[in-house]
Formats: C-alpha cells, sequence, structure tokens
C-alpha cells in the first residue's frame, strides 16, 4: 500500500517531494485544503520552506523536515552530486 501510494502522490504532485511527503502523511484533503490558504509551493510565488512552516499540525511539519533534509542528503550522496532546487519541479 505504502508504495502505490506514494506512486500516485508522485503522480498527483509532478514529482514536488514537499507535496510528496505532505500528502503521504497528512492525507491529499490537508495538503488541497493548505493549498487554498497558503498557495502551491510549486508557484514561483510561493517559497516552499514557508509553505512547509504554516502547516498547521506540528507532526507532519515536522515529518516534511526530517524527511527532505534526510531525501537532500541521500541526493547529494548518491544521486546527482548536489541537490536540485524543490521550485523547479
Amino acid at each position: 500500500f505504502g508504495a502505490a501510494e506514494l506512486g500516485m502522490l508522485m503522480d498527483n504532485y509532478d514529482g514536488n517531494p514537499i507535496l510528496v511527503f505532505a500528502g503521504y502523511n497528512a492525507g491529499r484533503g490537508s495538503v488541497r485544503k493548505w493549498f487554498e490558504r497558503y498557495g502551491d509551493p510549486r508557484d514561483k510565488d510561493v517559497d516552499p520552506v514557508d509553505w512547509v512552516e504554516l502547516i498547521p499540525f506540528s507532526e507532519t511539519r515536522n515529518y516534511v523536515q526530517r524527511v527532505m533534509e534526510n531525501y537532500l542528503v541521500y541526493q547529494v550522496r548518491f544521486g546527482t552530486g548536489r541537490p536540485q532546487p524543490i521550485a523547479a519541479r
């Protein structure tokens, strides 16, 4: 179930890791509400870091922050050699 859900979230959010991790932890309905309140972090006018800080659920906010930290570390260690900008996704 987890891998299938992650795959659907990747498709739904155009591969944006912040949205994928937030949706996985809090659900798509919550992310939809946050779009209405805070905008879409894929939009060039919405800062993705600020968007994460505005997540009202501390569990989800902390989850997204920790997973993103590890995501970027592993991207550098095993991926392209440097992190890709989040806003570019």
